[in-house]
């Protein structure tokens, strides 16, 4: 049995020297590893199987968040969170009671809040109780895992964790982390709050301004181990109108900065905002397509990042979907396509995908997507996925998936694999000039027979949308005609485009854009955020065509806004 307490109270001191905790930190450090070791030893009911693989995970979070209406503040949150994460896994890395979900609910893997306190012994109580739970919930649900086992036919068994190397990190603050004052986010939100006082014409709108700081204290049996102090604060405009017909617009503009200080300048921002108000207001008497568009559609800066977050990122995770005890239900759950298709063409040959965490800046902005080690305490990595549109291979976790084996330091958020900073790359000579791609999509119009192309310039991701009903994820789209005219469309539907649509990208741009958003649900206190960096695409083909929602009748009276008087004031 190694000496647990050893490894990693000397890692422990390398971050009393490096990241300057408090008192109260190194005790956490302290109560954790003394249990972890304790457990490791001794932990054992009798006729049940002891521990292989204890993991300890800390998140001290603090928020705060405030809400602005048309320059007023209207709603502000402080939020301070303390969580302890303890995984147990019996058995052996082959098999164990994880990738299992049994009928009853029952966690190996459970989460509980951990007190605000200095107090050695209470902390040691909080954390020997969980790791018990976790532990007696890990022993039925392995016993249930194997008669579950017992009544179907094993082919190729999959290791149910793959064996990694132990690492240590530690992060270094670049200021004392407990003096961070998140209210710094609430200026620039304001402001940009202000600017709807002078647009009656947008019926709702609201900024919501936050700022979020954690530390992350990871340790395991194998003798991993991280302590990471990180930002993450965000200022996200929504507003909303409606057509005289009653169509429901609506739009946002959403600005990140891996601290509170470090946004773009305010102006820009405003500019942006503004930019929006300006375009639902036109969106309102913008005359919608008589007919259906069948023909080339180009999708420009944001708008591409946004296709290929959606329709090829999901597919590029090896996620293990855990067994129950009905193999019938087992066979029917959906699989990645991906998963069979390394080495096939998946997207255009014109374009290399690479997913690369390591890299911390991007034209001299922090990249999003940067991170040193994941939630399972494997190091980030680069990985090379698609190259000359042919799958090379997927983003994985310790949780083996098919032919995937090992872990590409992925597991960003609740043991699952997610992307971190994604670059598309177009093929060395591929990259067309903004006058080429132009010049590509009036042949295809000229092909078509069809008298304008469709450029998209902003798509919605939909955790991001706030307001009414709306189901269309364009929100910025063009015709454009072959002298250079453009006619702005209103609601419009893109139908019939899924994965297999972007190896009919027929044209890349040469100049690439980055684009920050965040994967999946962005309501929580801590965001899973990613970059993109892309060129703008052109596909060959798809179908558009006006949207017929079910709205409500739009106010019967103005905006109060609108009033002469209001206006005055």
């Amino acid at each position: 049995m190694r000496n647990f307490r050893a490894i990693i109270l000397v890692v422990a001191a390398l971050v009393v020297t490096t990241a300057v905790p408090g008192e109260s930190e190194d005790i956490i450090i302290e109560a954790l590893t003394d249990e972890l070791e304790r457990s490791m030893n001794e932990l054992q009911l009798e006729d049940a199987p002891k521990p292989y693989f204890i993991g300890y995970t800390v998140f001290d979070n603090t928020q705060y968040t405030e809400s602005f209406f048309v320059g007023t503040s209207v709603r502000d949150d402080a939020i301070r969170a303390r969580t302890l994460r303890v995984e147990v896994r019996v058995g052996s890395y082959e098999l164990d009671n994880r990738n299992y979900q049994p009928r009853a609910n029952r966690s190996s893997a459970i989460t509980q809040g951990l007190p605000f306190t200095d107090d050695y012994e209470e902390l040691r109580r909080a954390v020997w109780r969980a790791t018990d739970v976790a532990y007696k919930n890990a022993i039925q649900n392995f016993a249930s895992k194997n008669t579950a086992l017992e009544n179907r036919r094993q082919e190729d068994s999959l290791s149910d964790f793959s064996v990694e190397k132990p690492f240590r990190y530690t992060s270094k603050p670049e200021v004392d982390f407990d003096s961070i004052d998140l209210r710094m986010v609430r200026d620039p939100a304001n402001e940009l709050s202000k600017l709807f006082q002078n647009a009656p014409e947008i019926y709702t709108s609201v900024v919501v301004a936050t700022g979020a700081k954690r530390r992350r204290l990871f340790m395991n049996s194998e003798g991993s181990f991280h302590d990471i102090y990180e930002q993450l604060c965000r200022i996200r405009t929504m507003a909303f109108t409606q057509a005289d017909d009653g169509t429901e617009l609506q739009d946002y503009t959403t600005e990140y900065s891996t601290d509170c200080i470090d946004f773009p300048p305010v102006s820009e921002m405003k500019s942006r905002v503004q930019h929006m108000i300006d375009r639902l207001q036109s969106l309102r008497l913008a005359s919608p397509p008589e007919e259906v568009y069948n023909g080339p559609v180009m999708f420009e800066g944001q708008a591409a990042s946004e296709i290929f977050r959606r329709l090829l990122l999901p597919r590029l995770l090896a996620i293990r979907v855990p067994m129950t005890d009905n193999p019938r239900s087992d066979s029917l759950r959906p699989r990645n396509p991906f998963l069979d298709k390394i080495g096939a063409r998946v997207i255009s040959a014109k374009i290399d995908v690479v997913n690369d965490p390591t890299v911390a800046t991007f034209e001299d902005r922090p990249l999003l997507g940067h991170y040193a080690v994941d939630r399972q305490g494997v190091p980030a990595q680069r990985t090379h996925l698609i190259d000359g549109g042919r799958l090379q291979t997927l983003l994985s976790t310790r949780s083996p998936v098919d032919d995937f084996k090992s872990s590409t330091g992925s597991s960003r958020s609740g043991g699952s694999a997610i992307p971190g900073n994604v670059f598309l790359i177009p093929q060395e000579g591929e990259g067309l000039t903004d006058e080429a791609m132009q010049s590509e999509m009036e042949f295809l119009m000229q092909d078509y027979g069809v008298e304008y192309g469709i450029v998209v310039r902003r798509l919605a991701n939909q955790s991001e949308l706030a307001f009414g009903n709306r189901t269309s994820n364009v929100l910025e789209a063009y015709k454009v005609f072959p002298d250079g005219r453009e006619e702005l469309l209103p609601v419009i539907e893109i139908t019939g485009y899924n994965d297999r649509t972007l190896r009919d990208i027929v044209a890349v741009s040469k100049d690439v854009g980055r684009y920050d958003t965040v994967y999946g649900y962005s309501g929580g206190a801590w965001v899973t955020p990613i970059s993109i960096v892309c060129p703008s695409i052109l596909i060959e083909e798809l179908t558009v065509r006006k949207m017929r929602p079910i709205s409500p009748k739009p106010p019967v009276v103005p905006h109060p806004y609108a009033e002469p008087e209001a206006l005055s004031n």
